[in-house]
Formats: structure tokens, C-alpha cells, sequence
């Protein structure tokens, strides 16, 4: 795990995660995955999954919704719900134009 952040109310958690393997010719993708609070995180079914993304940061705009920013990569996957949680993913170059800000948003 590289990092989570929890909803405002608690009751979800948004864990951004790395998964990889293979050694020197290997393979790497990263995953948002959204959980209730309670449920141990698990990789497997994340709503987001993405190759080669350099940036991202998480954002709840409200009790269960979740924005997802990211710069560049290849997006595998982007479920707009999870665990009764709805997502929103912006792919904004510009928005970290001026650096890679905190992983949990405002």
C-alpha cells in the first residue's frame, strides 16, 4: 500500500496501491481500491487499476464519492462505484504541472 485516505463521515477507506512481479523483465500496475472501513484492504477487484502512472491524488467530495486525479499511464480499469461508493477519474496533466501534491486531497 503507498497510502489511503478515509471519507469524511469514516465510513470508507481509499487505499492507492502497487502491485508487481517478475524480476528484471517484470511488470508493475497501480490500483485505487475503495472499502468500507471495517473490510481488510485486498487488491483484487479494485475499481481503478493503471500502468505507468507518475501522479495521483485521492479527493472525497462528499460522504461516498471519491474523485480520482492522475497523470498519464495506461488505465486498465475505472469503475464509477465500489462498495456503495461513487468515482469520478480525471486524467489532468496540467493539474500537477506545479508538483505532486498530497496523495489525500482537499
Amino acid at each position: 500500500m503507498l497510502g489511503e485516505c478515509r471519507s469524511p463521515d469514516g465510513e470508507f477507506v481509499a487505499t492507492f496501491f502497487r502491485e508487481y512481479g517478475g524480476g528484471a523483465a517484470g511488470w508493475q500496475w497501480f490500483g485505487v481500491q475503495v472499502l468500507p472501513a471495517q473490510v481488510q484492504f485486498r487488491a483484487g477487484g479494485a475499481p481503478f487499476e493503471a500502468r505507468h502512472v507518475d501522479k495521483i491524488q485521492l479527493a472525497w467530495t462528499g460522504r461516498a464519492s471519491l474523485e480520482v486525479r492522475y497523470s498519464a499511464g495506461t488505465v486498465e480499469r475505472s469503475r464509477t462505484e465500489a462498495s456503495g461508493a461513487s468515482i469520478r477519474y480525471l486524467d489532468d496533466v496540467r493539474y500537477f504541472a506545479g508538483g505532486v501534491p498530497p496523495l489525500c486531497g482537499p
